[in-house]
């Protein structure tokens, strides 16, 4: 059941029948991730698969080693988990905005769900 207290609807458009679109910002965690378990609902209860989208833009995540490794490295453990879990996660690096709109229109998602904004 998706948390209204957790999540809030952007707009009133009719969902339809396209996948669902989960863009990790922060989460980089499988269990306790109240915003994937809320687009696993979702789209379970509409009969579409997830599709887990990171973008690593070095506006919002720096450029700095450490952080890159970190970063790599819990997108590996993450993927193993989605993988078992039927959603795939998709991995791309550039403009956050320009790219998650592209893929919106590319896999023609019927809902986007985010853990932060």
């Amino acid at each position: 059941m998706i948390s209204p207290e957790r999540s809030f609807q952007l707009n009133s458009t009719d969902v339809k029948s396209g996948p669902v679109l989960y863009w990790i910002q922060r989460e980089l965690r499988f269990s306790d991730n109240y915003s994937l378990m809320n687009a696993a609902s979702f789209a379970s209860a509409k009969r579409v698969p997830v599709i887990a989208v990171f973008i690593f833009d070095k506006k919002i995540y720096g450029n700095f080693l450490r952080h890159k490794l970190f970063i790599k490295h819990s997108l590996e453990e993450l993927s193993k988990k989605l993988n078992s879990a039927g959603i795939s996660l998709l991995i791309r690096s550039g403009d956050s905005l320009s790219l998650l709109n592209n893929l919106i229109k590319e896999v023609k998602c019927s809902a986007l769900f985010t853990d932060f904004n």
